[in-house]
C-alpha cells in the first residue's frame, strides 16, 4: 500500500496562472489514522511529495493537549500551484489509507488564521456562498476554535 509501485499515477495540478508566483502558507488537517500513510516509512512518501511538487511540507506532531486520535496539522508553503499539487498528492494517500482501514474518507479541512475568517466569510456569508457556488465545494466555518 505504501510502496511507490502501488500508488496510482500523480494527478497533474490544474492550470493556475494567478497563483503561480504567489507565496502563501496552507494548513490542512490530516486525520490521525491516515498520517502514517501520508508520511510513509522513514518519511519517504512525504519526501516524494516535496520533491515532485516543489512545495515545502512539514507535518506537525499531534499536540500534547489534543484528544486521542486528534488530527495532525500539515504546514504547506510555496506557490499556490505547488501547495495545491502537494495537497492533492497528500490527500490521495489519505484516501488510500482510509480505504485500506475500511474507514470513511473525511472532508479536507484547513486551519485558517482568525484574522482571515472575516474575509473568507464575507458580509452576510456572501464570501462562502460565492466559494461554494463557484467551486462546488461545501465550505463551512466552525464556530469553535481548534
Amino acid at each position: 500500500m505504501y510502496g511507490r509501485s502501488k500508488c496510482p499515477p500523480p494527478v497533474p495540478p490544474p492550470k493556475m496562472a494567478a497563483c503561480e508566483h504567489t507565496q502563501s502558507k496552507w494548513s490542512p488537517l490530516v486525520p490521525h489514522k491516515a498520517a502514517g500513510g501520508v508520511i510513509g516509512r522513514g518519511g519517504h512518501i512525504l519526501q516524494d511529495v516535496r520533491h515532485r511538487t516543489g512545495c515545502h511540507v512539514d507535518m506537525q506532531p499531534t499536540a500534547p493537549d489534543a484528544p486521542e486520535g486528534g488530527d495532525r496539522l500539515a504546514l504547506l508553503s510555496g506557490s499556490g500551484r505547488s501547495q495545491l499539487h502537494a495537497l492533492q498528492e497528500m490527500w490521495r494517500h489519505v484516501e488510500s489509507t482510509m480505504r485500506y482501514l475500511n474507514a470513511p474518507i473525511p472532508p479536507v479541512r484547513f486551519l485558517v488564521p482568525g484574522e482571515a475568517v472575516d474575509a473568507i466569510v464575507g458580509i452576510a456569508g456572501r464570501g462562502i456562498q460565492e466559494i461554494n457556488g463557484a467551486s462546488g465545494a461545501s465550505v463551512s466555518v466552525s464556530p469553535q476554535p481548534l
